[in-house]
């Protein structure tokens, strides 16, 4: 045999023990891993499958935004307030339903965005120095319930209503004068009624009809009549 042939005899000895050791470590990894496998019991999981997976975040804004506007002078025909949130951006927006304020011209509001939709959710500063403040409902019937109710004016307090009704079990007034106005008719039924008067009191009539079932009984310490 030449020294050609060993040569090439001999690397193909070489070449064989080489993929024999390889297989063999490959093997007694597989055997390893079936080891560990079986003493981690069914419930164990690759650490790759138990991985949350995350997805990018967007950069896309939200759809519902809070901030901060200024109201216009002008309203849109279907009551809706133009607010201004930044210079050149003009919104119209709803008065919410909690916003019980009604904005004015120049108030500092804070509103809510969604979309195309925009409503005002609260006034945070009025935007001259008017201190005059109007609660709004719209149409809505508001109630109020409560077990004691006060309301208090420093200087008037006005009721103004197509009617007003009134019911109590007692009705307790005090003033220093009182001045009632009707120009149709009062009328008053009652069970008892008594007038105390301490100094003068006038009845004046175009005409004056008082009857009596039983008794008209007249006292005092001179009578004119006629």
């Amino acid at each position: 045999m030449s020294m050609r042939e060993m040569s090439a005899v001999h690397g193909t000895r070489a070449y064989e023990c080489d993929d024999d050791a390889a297989s063999r470590h490959a093997l007694t990894r597989i055997m390893k891993g079936g080891a560990r496998a079986r003493d981690a019991g069914p419930n164990a999981r690759d650490a790759h499958a138990e991985a949350p997976s995350r997805e990018p975040a967007s950069s896309a804004p939200a759809a519902e935004a809070t901030m901060l506007a200024r109201v216009g002078e002008a309203r849109t025909a279907t009551g809706e307030w133009l607010v201004t949130v930044q210079p050149g951006v003009v919104l119209r927006a709803k008065k919410a339903v909690s916003c019980v304020v009604a904005p004015q011209p120049g108030d500092l509001v804070q509103i809510c965005r969604d979309g195309e939709r925009c409503w005002v959710l609260a006034v945070l500063e009025r935007g001259d120095a008017s201190d005059e403040v109007t609660l709004d409902f719209g149409d809505a019937h508001v109630a109020l319930r409560a077990r004691d109710v006060r309301v208090e004016a420093r200087d008037r307090l006005s009721l103004e209503a197509a009617q007003l009704a009134s019911r109590a079990q007692v009705v307790t007034q005090a003033a220093a004068e009182r001045q009632t106005h009707v120009s149709g008719t009062d009328a008053t039924h009652a069970g008892s009624t008594v007038v105390h008067t301490e100094r003068h009191m006038a009845m004046h009539a175009k005409s004056a009809v008082v009857t009596a079932s039983s008794l008209l009984k007249i006292d005092a310490g001179q009578i004119h009549m006629g």
